[in-house]
């Protein structure tokens, strides 16, 4: 429709006339041709799909009042008569348990589809102008005239101005507040680019092949995922190609020791809850936000029970087991390996955590145990600090003729191939000793985790080997794990963002840097396959940087 001739493009056939039709087109500036509708009356068999139905808890605020009555009449002595942290958090526990499923019967409720959210600078206002100008524009086509085009127009104008000026606004004012917070930026930057992590996340398809194998129903999904999960950092420990070098041999010889820890008040574990996170809830369906309500009347039998897991080294089973929620990565959807593991561990499990974290990191950070270089999961360092560390180097070797070369590396699955044994050697070898050791021992070994999926949950199993991703203590405990990285070679200078590793060399002879690339990488690759940690090849890059302008051929052994 241009103002000047019609067209009737597209058409609708009916070879039924005598039941009830109603025609009509939709006007509208979106398109250069208007949209029609056909409306018919069929007399069809109805269909009854099977209702989508889903357990919850009652969780309203009158419930929420009545468990926090029943916690607070709730008698501790059994606690602190107990000796041992495990038989007295099973005690806490029952008595939160118990009451919990009183006051929270649970609910068959039909899951109803979600609409998705209109945009959230779009305000009733834009919607005004928005069907103003619709208004305008029906006017014009209905009525064709240099006038009545020109209202449209302006008006159409003034209506896209304050569309980009609202939605520029809105962004502007999310950036600001979260200009203080990295992962806060990042969110607001997906968002703006459509690629927001919660809503581009595929549900799980109903049926899965393993390469030989097909899995249809949501029990054998389920035991399927949690295997190959379970498994994964195994089956990839058994391709390497181990070596029998110690793997504390880069280690500096001393450090001073931490023998104990310094038990906890109840004014420290009151603020650890506060600032709990309101996530989900793990296998025990205790959520933050329930925690935050009973904590006043829980305090004191628990900051004993987290002393008394420090006094003897002992971390309560339950609080070792993980919920795991697969996530999707890429590729194939129906593909075990295209998932990645993410663990929801009991809320009482990271007050534990945050209070041995505290104490770890006190000793680690007194005694400049982490590599300098290392910008992963440490406050006050991020992503840019890694990147400006690379610039500087760079410009700083061309600067002086030199030649520079940065290798970039990842390792396949390093969380989860952690080697327990390993690992607390290293621990011990930086100081932790005593019941520190004998607590870290106890948190690292003997956990289990199960999936769940579209309600469905598979059984429990072991985990051999890896550190727990999820939890508070994990990143932590990596870091530890490969911060005796930096002293592998003399040459090459990493640069390290967790797992991902950047290796610098810079010469002004190009034939003795590639000599001392290859001498050096050789070391790293020794490192890693004695520390059980694998290389993904493919992921593998190499840049040479130069102010020569012309080819090399750079051998990388």
């Amino acid at each position: 429709m241009n103002g000047i001739s019609s067209t009737l493009i597209d058409n609708i056939l009916t070879n039924n006339l005598s039941i009830e039709n109603k025609l009509g087109i939709i006007y509208s500036d979106l398109s250069d041709h208007f949209t029609i509708f056909h409306f018919c009356t069929l007399k069809v068999k109805k269909v009854n799909y099977k209702k989508t139905t889903e357990i919850r808890m009652n969780m309203s605020k009158l419930n929420v009042e009545k468990f926090k009555c029943k916690i607070s009449e709730s008698s501790w002595d059994k606690v602190y008569l107990e000796s041992d942290a495990n038989v007295a958090y099973n005690y806490l526990w029952n008595v939160i348990s118990m009451h919990f499923n009183d006051c929270f019967p649970a609910k068959i409720i039909g899951v109803k589809q979600r609409k998705q959210p209109s945009n959230p600078w779009y305000t009733s206002d834009m919607l005004k102008m928005l069907r103003k100008k619709n208004k305008l524009y029906k006017k014009y086509v209905l009525s064709p005239t240099p006038l009545s085009f020109h209202v449209y127009k302006k008006y159409r104008n003034h209506y896209v101005h304050a569309l980009r000026s609202a939605k520029k606004k809105y962004y502007s004012d999310k950036i600001n507040t979260t200009s203080n917070n990295v992962k806060g930026t990042w969110k607001v930057i997906n968002q703006i680019l459509q690629r927001d992590v919660k809503s581009s996340q595929p549900g799980i398809p109903s049926v899965f092949f393993d390469g030989t194998n097909k899995y249809e129903s949501s029990e054998e999904i389920a035991h399927q995922f949690n295997t190959f999960f379970a498994n994964s950092g195994l089956e990839l420990v058994k391709k390497i190609t181990i070596t029998h070098n110690d793997p504390l041999e880069y280690i500096q010889p001393f450090y001073p020791q931490m023998l104990s820890f310094q038990p906890p008040n109840i004014e420290e574990i009151s603020e650890i809850i506060d600032d709990l996170k309101l996530s989900t809830a793990g296998h025990d369906g205790i959520s933050a936000f329930l925690v935050k309500q009973i904590k006043h009347s829980i305090l004191k039998p628990l900051t004993h029970i987290v002393s008394l897991s420090l006094a003897t080294g002992v971390v309560p089973d339950d609080l070792k087991v993980a919920k795991v929620i697969p996530l999707f990565k890429a590729d194939d959807k129906a593909c075990f390996n295209n998932y990645r593991p993410i663990s929801i561990l009991p809320c009482f499990s990271k007050v534990f955590e945050k209070v041995v974290y505290k104490r770890l990191f006190f000793h680690i950070n007194n005694n400049s145990i982490l590599y300098k270089h290392q910008y992963g999961f440490r406050k006050h360092h991020s992503t840019y600090m890694a990147l400006s560390h690379l610039l500087d180097s760079v410009t700083s070797a061309l600067d002086k003729n030199k030649f520079i070369c940065s290798i970039f590396l990842d390792l396949s699955k390093a969380f989860d191939t952690v080697d327990h044994t390993i690992l607390l050697s290293k621990l011990q070898k930086y100081g932790f000793q005593h019941n520190v050791l004998k607590w870290l021992r106890n948190y690292i070994c003997d956990r289990s985790q199960f999936v769940c999926i579209n309600g469905c949950i598979s059984d429990r199993l072991n985990i051999q080997c890896g550190v727990p991703q999820g939890s508070v203590l994990g990143p932590l405990l990596f870091l530890l794990y490969i911060n005796d990285l930096c002293f592998v070679s003399k040459d090459l200078t990493p640069i390290m963002f967790a797992d991902d590793t950047t290796l610098l060399l810079c010469h002004s002879d190009f034939n003795v840097l590639v000599d001392q690339v290859n001498e050096g990488l050789s070391f790293y690759d020794k490192w890693f396959r004695t520390n059980k940690l694998s290389i993904n090849i493919k992921k593998k890059q190499i840049i040479l940087f130069s102010v020569v302008k012309r080819h090399v051929h750079l051998i990388i052994k």
